[in-house]
């Protein structure tokens, strides 16, 4: 067992100075940082549905767990609704995770693509506007196409999304990716 730390204090029940001191810094700490409001564990609902969207813009569960850092069982865990809260970091890390590594040959069904930028339109969003924010070239095109790039929808999920959280857009269609 080594002095000094929180495990000698929490799990060996060590009472000597140094560890009791190491249990006096996490208790500081960790009430710092509940009354910034900033708890160590999070709800999983935002987590999950960002799992199902890169899922569904083509990249596999494993890609997701070996891009975040986290293992199978957590990755899955919070996809299947089994994990409610989960920590900060791991919820930070697969939040990072991008769509970069998506295979440009799989396709997409354009009808979700064709609601979305319907929605979109309907809030005032200009097709000049999802060029230029979401990198989307021609998005005026997408309502004529019968499948488009999963990194295409997923930029549109994303604008969709930000929308959406702002009170801009519905979020009925945002239920097709969380289910």
């Amino acid at each position: 067992m080594k002095h000094g730390t929180l495990t000698g204090y929490s799990k060996y029940r060590c009472q000597c100075e140094p560890c009791r001191e190491a249990w006096r810094r996490f208790q500081r700490d960790y009430g710092r940082d509940v009354r910034a409001g900033e708890y160590r564990m999070v709800d999983a609902r935002e987590t999950r549905s960002y799992i199902n969207l890169l899922i569904a813009s083509g990249m596999t569960s494993s890609a997701i767990c070996a891009a975040a850092g986290t293992g199978k069982k957590t990755t899955s865990g919070i996809r299947t609704g089994r994990l409610k809260r989960i920590k900060r970091s791991t919820a930070g890390r697969i939040l990072a995770v991008t769509i970069d590594n998506v295979d440009r040959r799989a396709a997409a069904p354009a009808s979700y693509a064709q609601d979305l930028i319907g929605e979109l339109r309907a809030a005032g969003v200009t097709y000049h506007d999802l060029e230029r924010v979401a990198h989307i070239s021609a998005p005026q095109r997408i309502a004529n196409q019968r499948h488009v790039r999963p990194k295409t929808l997923a930029k549109l999920l994303c604008v969709y999304t930000y929308l959406a959280r702002r009170g801009q857009v519905p979020t009925h269609l945002l239920d097709r990716v969380t289910s």
